[in-house]
């Protein structure tokens, strides 16, 4: 991954909120929510891209729950 301060704050941030929507989708039970903050999770640790990339990424699954209604 790249190692700018924009990347690593990013992936610290896309961390969060995926723990966030963990802990979101394991109380409210929305399966949703629970893909989407191990996804965010497993993304900001493993996922290497340029920064652009990385940042569209995560915030498009960041939105995805919210979008998605099945």
């Amino acid at each position: 991954m790249d190692h700018s301060p924009v990347a690593l704050i990013a992936g610290f941030m896309f961390g969060a909120v995926g723990a966030g929507y963990l802990v979101f989708g394991r109380k409210s039970e929305k399966p949703i929510f629970l893909a989407a903050g191990l996804s965010l999770w497993v993304f900001a640790a493993l996922i290497a891209f340029s920064t652009w990339v990385f940042l569209g990424l995560g915030i498009v699954m960041c939105v995805v729950p919210f979008i998605w209604r099945p």
